[in-house]
């Protein structure tokens, strides 16, 4: 009798996308090998991407769901292979910082369920072990510069020092992101943890 025990393999911050060099993946072969390994796990695998998938912050040259489809034609080969893996095991994408606009457009999920990835847009998830669990996030929430108490809100990044809502965005007749706008108040931040001879790092969101 085949066992029903779940096993999970998890990913993060692989960072695909970005403007000029940024664009170049240096783990593409190593990726895709052991995407390929995956495809003899059973169906009770998982494969979880646990965030920052994407360097949305890093690309300007498109907007909008077009970063997905650009990132996607730059990394083809990758994403045919999570095709195919996906085709055999189930494969989660969580959000992270870099790519919070997968949170916020209802786009995103259709465009990576065509490579059989399921967008997840919680910001933690659960999965059991045995008679465990195990939680699994990005971790942004735990990082004054990264978190996002107005969650799915596109235009805000904090909402004590940089959300807008989009009625008063709207008013004010200003078309921005929440890239440009966790980019601006990430610097004002970091500007002011300088002032003061104190920068903090963080190993959960980068």
């Amino acid at each position: 009798m085949e066992s029903s025990t779940q096993k999970y393999y998890l990913v993060s911050d692989l960072h695909m996308g970005g403007d000029g060099a940024l664009q170049h993946c240096d783990y593409t072969a190593e990726f895709i090998e052991f995407l390929k390994g995956l495809e003899k796990e059973g169906p009770n695998t998982e494969l979880l991407i646990v965030g920052d998938t994407f360097g949305f912050w890093e690309l300007t040259l498109v907007q909008g769901v077009e970063k997905l489809d650009y990132i996607i034609t730059a990394h083809q080969a990758i994403f045919d292979q999570l095709r195919a893996t996906g085709a055999r095991i189930k494969i989660t994408m969580m959000v992270g910082n870099h790519d919070y606009d997968l949170a916020c457009n209802a786009d995103f999920p259709s465009r990576l369920q065509i490579y059989n990835i399921h967008l997840d847009k919680s910001l933690l998830l659960i999965r059991p072990v045995g008679d465990k669990k195990i939680w699994i996030e990005h971790g942004q929430q735990h990082d004054e510069f990264n978190t996002f108490p107005d969650y799915g809100n596109p235009y805000a990044l904090r909402s004590d020092t940089s959300s807008r809502s989009l009625s008063s965005v709207g008013q004010a007749g200003i078309r921005t992101s929440a890239t440009e706008i966790g980019l601006r108040t990430f610097a004002r931040l970091a500007r002011r943890r300088f002032r003061t001879g104190y920068c903090r790092t963080t190993s959960t969101a980068r």
